[in-house]
C-alpha cells in the first residue's frame, strides 16, 4: 500500500491585511504526495500596480512558456502541500500551473476577476490536485538534405483533436513531456516544405517514445503571371496560397513581368 502520511514542516497559513494566500496539495492518480512540483499563479504583463509580483520563466519539461507574465511561485513539499502569499491581483484573469516532471500531467485553472473563484483577500484552499503520469515524445525534424529544420512547427493529434503543439528548437531537435498515453498523429510542417504526418505514434506513461525522425521534402511550387484584360502584365500583385480553412501557405507579388 501506499504511505501517504509524510511528515513536513508546517506551512503558514496567515494572510496579511491586503494580501492573499493560495494554498493546495499535489498528488498522483492513487493520492500520494508529490514532492517537488512546480506551482505557478501568473498574470499575463501585469498582477496590480505596485505589487511584488515577479517575472516567471517556463514551466517544467516544454509543457508551455511564459514570456512577458508576472505572478508568483512555489514548490510543493514532502506531504505534496504548497502556499502562495500574493498580492491581491488587479488582472482580469489569473492562471494557475502545476508541473512535476515530464511523467505527469499538468493541472491547469483560471481565476477571473469579478467571478465567484475570483483572487481576493485571505486564505484560499485550492484542496488536492492530481497530477496523473504522462510521457514524453522526442525527435528532430530534418529537411531533404537531413539537415534539421529549426524553424518546424509540430503538433499532435489525437482524432480531430489538437493535444499539443510544439516548435522545433535547434538543429530542428524537439521534446515534449507531460502527454496523455495515448496513441497520436504527429504533423510536422515548415516554410517552403510539404507538411509530413505520421499517423500512429503511441506515447506510453513514464517513458519517452522516440527519438522519432521526420523529413521534410520541397513543397510544390506554382508559377505563372499576372495580367490585364488586354494581357499586359501587372507589376506588384499579391498572390496568396491559401488551404481550405484559409490559413496562407505563401505570398509573393508579381514582377515587372507579371
Amino acid at each position: 500500500s501506499t504511505d501517504t502520511t509524510r511528515v513536513a514542516a508546517p506551512i503558514a497559513l496567515d494572510a496579511v491585511p491586503g494580501r492573499g494566500v493560495v494554498h493546495g496539495r499535489v498528488v498522483d492518480a492513487d493520492g500520494a504526495p508529490i514532492e517537488g512540483a512546480l506551482v505557478q499563479l501568473f498574470a499575463k504583463r501585469r498582477w496590480a500596480k505596485g505589487s511584488d509580483a515577479a517575472p516567471l520563466a517556463g514551466g517544467v519539461a516544454g509543457a508551455f512558456t511564459l514570456d512577458g507574465h508576472v505572478g508568483y511561485e512555489a514548490t510543493s513539499d514532502a506531504a505534496g502541500r504548497f502556499a502562495l502569499e500574493t498580492a491581491v491581483p488587479s488582472s482580469r484573469r489569473v492562471q494557475l500551473h502545476v508541473a512535476r516532471s515530464a511523467f505527469h500531467s499538468v493541472h491547469t485553472d483560471r481565476f477571473t476577476r469579478g467571478k465567484k473563484n475570483a483572487l481576493v483577500e485571505g486564505v484560499r484552499d485550492l484542496g488536492d490536485m492530481t497530477l496523473p503520469a504522462a510521457g514524453g515524445l522526442r525527435g528532430a525534424v530534418g529537411g531533404a538534405d537531413g539537415v534539421g529544420i529549426a524553424e518546424a512547427r509540430l503538433e499532435l493529434f489525437r482524432g480531430l483533436e489538437r493535444a499539443a503543439s510544439l516548435d522545433a528548437g535547434e538543429g530542428g531537435a524537439f521534446e515534449r513531456g507531460h502527454l496523455d498515453p495515448n496513441s497520436y498523429v504527429l504533423r510536422a510542417e515548415a516554410p517552403d516544405c510539404a507538411r509530413e504526418e505520421l499517423p500512429a505514434v503511441e506515447v506510453t506513461a513514464g517513458a519517452w517514445t522516440g527519438p522519432v525522425e521526420l523529413r521534410l521534402m520541397p513543397g510544390p511550387e506554382i508559377a505563372g503571371r499576372v495580367v490585364d484584360d488586354a494581357g499586359t502584365p501587372l507589376a506588384g500583385a499579391l498572390v496568396e496560397a491559401k488551404r481550405a480553412n484559409e490559413k496562407t501557405l505563401a505570398r509573393v507579388e508579381s514582377d515587372a513581368e507579371g
